[in-house]
């Protein structure tokens, strides 16, 4: 829990109402239910009433006592209640221990899946399991990077993962196991950014040699990067929300493609025979508490709260966003009911009191809305790089000129290596196909006469200069770009011919 560039570039396309995606199965994430003295009986029609079906709970695991189903007489009074109001379970399992997989990771992620085993042979009724939450998070899992600084808990989940599938499948072939994924933001730090999580989860995945998926559907969490900001609002890369989904299904393509590991849909194809699923099991905005309620509440707000009528917009947004997303197979809104205290989660459709906010209403309004969508959201994977361009300024130089220079620019982090070619006159010219052989040192046969390296930051339009004097003649600038989460997705651009001196000759 935690606290768009052109179209097509971004791997966005629209298409008719008639490609409009299935409509998510929505729910919330919430364990009140789980606790109270009638088992849910209480809550579970006001889920219902949302036109909702599944509830979310969280189940812990205990490494210092790895094979007790903990809170196992509550699951036993919930679970039954929870079935005979037609609601859905879904366990999301994990540790409270941050370092549960820092000492022996392969004992460990044995015990961890022998537990996921005992829970399904004893809640056959549960046929989703979330594997850890929000892994990218020091808070959940520790350490986050190695001594080195390398990236450490993407590698570290590799295993667990591994045993939790193959367990969980041989339970029951039917079980969807989802991968809890990282969460909207990581300041690479104490944190992993997800872009980069899922590039390091991926490259772990490859050197394993595996030869099986680890995850059916993959989970993460929608929160706005502020508060008060609403859904559409973007985050920068390589963080992503609710309106980065595209950049969501990107990085985990770039991540497995290739491998036994199955990525999202494509074009209008719906996830299952061979495609992931996006499983949204948490999303929340915060709201100001009602006055007539303070005493209710304990602590102090951690966030600047929405009103409740812009908590209300914000998830009817949402809402209509997922589903028009065709890889979403669910949606959690989290939670039913506020936590009492206000360092915590004031998210909830209903107030502490279980009064309904407007949010309640527009939820349920939201979800009973038409399924098709005029415009859904269609992705396909880039292969290039994402938001990529160049300005050149090819104006004709004198030959005095020794420093030269040319902007750069995308939406992700790419590796750039740019040069000046001379060409045998002002008819020549240098093809795209030409130039991409020779700044990425595949033989070509035509070299730069001066080159220059640079890393194009995410957002950021840098200068990349090339120092030295040219000889009287024709030239153009050309630029290589390579994505730094896959360097195999390249754009390659070549300026106009311009020349240098005034006499310049043909050769």
């Amino acid at each position: 829990m935690k606290r768009l560039g052109i179209a097509c570039a971004l791997g966005i396309g629209l298409l008719a109402a008639t490609s409009a995606a299935a409509a998510p199965t929505f729910g919330v994430a919430e364990d009140l239910p789980k606790y109270s003295d009638d088992g849910g009986a209480s809550l579970y029609p006001k889920i219902r009433a949302l036109g909702m079906a599944t509830d979310r709970f969280t189940v812990q695991w205990d490494p210092a006592d790895p094979t007790t189903i903990q809170e196992r007489g509550f699951l036993d009074r919930s679970l039954p209640v929870a079935a005979r109001a037609g609601v859905r379970i879904v366990f999301d399992v994990y540790s409270h221990d941050r370092s549960a997989f820092a000492a022996d990771p392969a004992a460990r992620s044995i015990l961890f899946a022998g537990y996921l085993q005992t829970l399904a042979r004893r809640y056959p009724q549960v046929r989703d399991y979330i594997i850890g939450n929000e892994p990218n998070e020091a808070y959940f899992w520790q350490p986050q990077f190695g001594p080195a600084g390398e990236q450490a808990s993407a590698v570290a989940l590799l295993p667990v993962a591994a045993a939790a599938y193959d367990a969980l499948k041989t339970v029951d072939p039917g079980i969807r196991v989802i991968l809890a994924g990282p969460s909207a933001e990581g300041n690479d730090h104490t944190s992993t950014s997800p872009v980069r999580f899922l590039r390091a989860l991926g490259d772990a995945y490859r050197a394993s040699g595996r030869a099986a998926p680890i995850m059916d559907a993959l989970g993460f969490h929608i929160y706005p990067r502020t508060n008060t900001d609403p859904p559409a609002t973007p985050y920068a890369w390589p963080n992503l929300g609710a309106a980065d989904l595209a950049r969501l299904k990107q990085a985990v393509w770039d991540a497995f493609r290739g491998t036994a590991q199955p990525t999202f849909p494509e074009g209008p194809a719906l996830p299952g025979g061979g495609s992931l699923g996006l499983v949204v099991d948490e999303f929340g905005w915060q709201a100001a508490i009602d006055p007539s309620l303070a005493s209710q509440y304990v602590g102090d707000e951690n966030v600047p709260p929405v009103t409740e009528d812009d908590q209300a917009r914000a998830y009817s947004d949402l809402i209509g966003m997922l589903a028009c997303d065709n890889a979403v197979t669910d949606a959690m809104v989290f939670h039913l009911v506020d936590e009492v205290h206000l360092g915590r989660f004031q998210s909830g459709l209903l107030r502490i009191d279980r009064s309904e906010r407007p949010s309640y209403a527009a939820v349920r309004g939201a979800i009973a809305a038409p399924s098709s969508c005029a415009a859904p959201a269609i992705w396909s994977h880039a292969s290039g790089v994402v938001g990529a361009s160049a300005v050149f300024g090819e104006r004709d130089q004198p030959a005095s000129r020794r420093v030269y220079g040319i902007s750069l620019a995308a939406l992700e982090d790419a590796d750039a290596r740019a040069g000046i070619f001379r060409l045998q006159g002002p008819k020549a010219r240098l093809g795209v196909a030409e130039a991409e052989r020779s700044l990425a040192s595949l033989g070509s046969a035509l070299e730069p006469v001066i080159a220059s390296e640079k890393l194009v930051k995410a957002g950021y339009k840098p200068r990349v200069e090339f120092r030295g004097a040219l000889q009287p003649g024709y030239y153009v600038f050309a630029a290589r770009l390579a994505a730094a989460m896959n360097p195999a997705r390249t754009q390659t651009f070549v300026s106009r011919v311009f020349r240098v001196g005034k006499r310049a000759t043909r050769q």
